[in-house]
């Protein structure tokens, strides 16, 4: 922020802003290590970033397309899009080699059973359990180009299927950024569409 200067005459109204200005100026926040400033015409924000030591650089991206185990994104800075692909695994129980074709079985709370698991796309499959299939979605829905996603830099590769096979974007190379949802994207059932 840019401060007034001090009033230089000598009236009691003058010295008592300029003890007002000398105290705004003394509890002022200023940009430091991590923490930024920023001004506009609409107000100001303090923004505090990740990263520093052993902290987490979480990163913004705009998701483009989504594969079966990864999204491919474009960084995205508030204001603009990066030009740059960046294969992001997607959460573990996103990861279509997780469950496509698997049966797991399952223990909660007493109850037992087996879940079957076949997916149609990245974003929809069938859950079959003792038979009863039932169609399931990631809610809320993706709309290429204008979700955001913030993902995080792990310090090994990830992996995905069975053989936890290392998930690698499509020049081969393994992906060590992970979205973290903050969205909470959950499979949920498909209910009917018909006649809406």
């Amino acid at each position: 922020m840019r401060w007034p200067d001090e009033l230089r005459d000598t009236s009691r109204a003058s010295g008592w802003l300029n003890k007002l200005l000398r105290a705004a100026k003394a509890h002022a926040i200023v940009d430091s290590h991590n923490v930024r400033l920023l001004e506009s015409t609409h107000g100001t924000t303090l923004e505090v970033q990740a990263g520093g030591g052993s902290g987490a650089n979480i990163r913004q991206f705009r998701v483009k397309t989504i594969q079966n185990d990864f999204y491919t994104c474009r960084e995205w800075n508030g204001k603009a899009e990066g030009t740059e692909d960046i294969s992001v695994a997607r959460p573990f129980e996103h990861r279509v080699s997780n469950f496509n074709g698997q049966s797991i079985a399952y223990s909660s709370d007493g109850d037992v059973f087996t879940a079957t698991y076949s997916y149609a796309s990245p974003t929809k499959r069938t859950k079959t359990v003792s038979g009863t299939a039932e169609t399931q979605v990631l809610v809320p829905y993706f709309k290429a180009d204008f979700h955001l996603i913030y993902a995080v830099n792990v310090s090994a590769a990830l992996t995905a299927g069975p053989s936890n096979t290392a998930i690698t974007d499509p020049d081969g190379d393994p992906i060590t950024l992970l979205d973290l949802n903050v969205d909470g994207r959950a499979w949920a059932k498909l209910e009917s569409t018909a006649g809406n």
